[in-house]
């Protein structure tokens, strides 16, 4: 699995997320609009979200490698002229948990970006797949990255940021092998795919406590019908 994220021309980094940010939206509508005529044997867009500070849209695929992907990239999405700035992150192992199927309409998204020693990077992975959270969070995947901006990238739902910070606070930022971390609020989603296409192409990502694979179709319908990062 891949992300490419877009930012358009004169934006700038620190914005509150609730300020009007037209390049961003401009390359959200183009996608929206076309990435069914994208979808191929060898890529498939699951999901697309906007990140707030850094005033990103982050589209999320399944690709069969990294040349089909920068061929996805190069062909469908470099012609719009909204895009002044383009990265590609890899999530690797990913692992995608169960979410309750009946969350509150005011639940926010956010991504945790984990900045770790290599040496204790395997560690700190396991580490946080088997942490069990309160009810005021809910993790809903873990991956590598090993790019510029963390080691390993962690989505979770809550209800308030300062459930967020907490968390952060008391599982993350003590833990020996911890760097830095960064909160960024997702401030606006849509998933891209059906069911039957996040369980064809991602379903052995799924996993629950203790690693068993989540076999229930409704488990990927619960995510579909949610939209996240």
């Amino acid at each position: 699995m891949q992300i490419a994220r877009f930012r358009g021309e004169y934006e700038s980094f620190g914005k509150e997320a609730n300020e009007v940010s037209k390049p961003a939206d401009q390359i959200w509508d183009f996608i929206s609009v076309n990435y069914q005529n994208w979808e191929s044997d060898y890529v498939v867009p699951l999901y697309l979200t906007k990140r707030g500070i850094y005033r990103e849209i982050s589209l999320v695929v399944w690709s069969k490698s990294a040349d089909d992907f920068t061929e996805f990239i190069i062909n469908n999405i470099t012609s719009n002229e909204s895009i002044n700035d383009i990265s590609m992150v890899n999530l690797m192992e990913p692992r995608f948990f169960s979410i309750p199927k009946n969350l509150s309409q005011n639940i926010k998204r956010f991504t945790i970006s984990l900045d770790v020693a290599p040496k204790e990077s395997s560690f700190i992975f396991d580490y946080i797949t088997n942490i069990k959270t309160q009810s005021n969070i809910v993790v809903t995947y873990i991956a590598y990255t090993y790019h510029q901006g963390g080691s390993i990238l962690l989505s979770l739902l809550s209800g308030d940021r300062a459930y967020v910070e907490e968390f952060t606070s008391k599982y993350l930022d003590r833990k020996k092998g911890v760097i830095k971390t960064e909160i960024v609020p997702i401030i606006k989603s849509k998933n891209l795919a059906t069911p039957k296409i996040w369980k064809d192409h991602v379903g052995k990502y799924f996993v629950e406590d203790g690693g068993r694979e989540i076999e229930d179709l409704e488990t990927y319908e619960s995510w579909s019908n949610l939209g996240f990062e």
